[in-house]
């Protein structure tokens, strides 16, 4: 008898000790497959060229600048020789109100400007301005880095975009505001070393194909650069960055969505793969769901 009551107090003890370690686990915020497909629309605009995402501001970092406007192919350091000129792409190019200061004190050049688009796919406008200190590898401030292109060694920029932008997947208001770093411009050097970090906030709406939905969020999501390099021989010989970029970007991410007057707030981590090929690999931390992205249009496929 005693023997029979050690063993149920044994096996009792397990499960309660066996319910206490399921408790733990449940208490971990669940996700839905929704909330992960909806998590990877954010950051894949976040990320792409054509919806002002991470990818546009390189664009503009490496641009040619003066007080006549910006030009982003025939005289960068690292495009100077594109087959393809990127001033064709969607809302690049064609800038409305554009102004540029230089403050010598500082060797800053400011740089602001409307961008705005009507296609068949994309419609986007928005505000954008840019800040720049260009220097030759004397560390030397450049004043006209149009006219001395060749002399630029690093470029220290801050990129802040506000606007909208509407696709057949997406729609979106946002801010988002880069802080790079590039080094290794000129001739001496293959390789284009860039760090630096992305902020950004603001609210989606996405339709879900294969869910027959659509689910609408507001975000806050920073990203940190991790190893990024450009190679510059395959960026002329391409004629875009995306395809010359790689290195890893590390994220953080929050979504809060509204219903009813109820809000429900998810918290992701995870990485970015710049894989060189013109996309990246998103994957979640603790999730085992990986998405590939497109990283000039930010499309997202499994």
């Amino acid at each position: 008898m005693k023997t029979t009551q050690k063993l149920l107090i044994t096996l009792s003890a397990a499960a309660l000790l066996f319910y206490g370690c399921n408790t733990v686990n449940s208490s971990e915020p669940e996700i839905s497959e929704e909330e992960l497909e909806i998590a990877g629309e954010i950051i894949g605009a976040s990320l792409s060229e054509e919806q002002d995402g991470v990818l546009s501001s390189v664009y503009d970092a490496f641009s040619s600048i003066s007080q006549s406007g910006i030009s982003y192919s025939g005289s960068n350091l690292t495009m100077q020789n594109m087959a393809n000129d990127p001033g064709n792409g969607p809302g690049r190019g064609g800038e409305r109100n554009f102004s540029a200061d230089y403050n010598p004190e500082t060797g800053e050049h400011i740089v602001s400007f409307d961008r705005s688009f009507d296609g068949p796919n994309l419609t986007k406008s928005l505000s954008v301005l840019n800040k720049y200190v260009f220097t030759d590898i004397n560390s030397e401030f450049l004043a006209f880095p149009r006219r001395d292109n060749d002399m630029i060694e690093t470029i220290d920029y801050k990129g802040m975009r506000t606007g909208s932008f509407e696709t057949e997947r997406r729609t979106s208001s946002f801010t988002r505001i880069d802080t790079m770093f590039a080094s290794g411009l000129s001739d001496e050097s293959a390789i284009l070393t860039l760090d630096g970090k992305h902020n950004g906030s603001g609210q989606m709406t996405v339709t879900l194909p294969r869910m027959d939905r659509s689910g609408e969020r507001t975000f806050d999501v920073q990203f940190d650069f991790q190893n990024i390099q450009i190679d510059k021989a395959i960026v002329r010989e391409n004629g875009n960055l995306e395809e010359g970029i790689t290195g890893l970007i590390t994220y953080n991410m929050q979504m809060v969505k509204t219903t009813n007057g109820d809000t429900t707030e998810r918290s992701l981590t995870g990485t970015i793969e710049l894989t060189g090929d013109g996309t990246a690999l998103l994957r979640f931390n603790r999730f085992r769901k990986t998405f590939r992205i497109a990283m000039r249009d930010g499309s997202v496929t499994d």
